[in-house]
């Protein structure tokens, strides 16, 4: 099967709002890399960068999960939660994590 990888590889900000970067890859079965950055455009995959809100993140990306998973959310994401509202201190590497665990599911 294809394999989807999605990374968070930083963030920055721009007009006072923190965007986080994401790198997302679809790849062919076969040719499925263990690092996004290892893939070479044209064989045999989609890459794609986004950069966005983590509030926008949370509405559209974790709670669409979470409403779809229902009770076996915690199943899927167990030891692995989304990032923390207000930006503290780790928000890109639990961002990075549990986006790391959406693809794998």
């Amino acid at each position: 099967p294809p394999e989807l990888t999605i990374e968070v590889t930083g963030h920055s900000t721009v007009g006072g709002h923190t965007l986080y970067e994401l790198e997302c890859t679809l790849a062919e079965a076969g040719n499925s890399p263990r690092r996004s950055s290892d893939l070479r455009a044209g064989e045999g995959q989609l890459r794609w960068q986004v950069a966005r809100r983590l509030s926008d993140l949370r509405a559209v990306l974790h709670d669409s999960v979470r409403k779809a998973l229902g009770s076996s959310y915690g199943t899927y994401f167990c030891g692995v939660h989304f990032a923390q509202r207000m930006r503290p201190s780790g928000t890109t590497s639990r961002l990075d994590a549990w986006c790391r665990r959406l693809a794998y599911c």
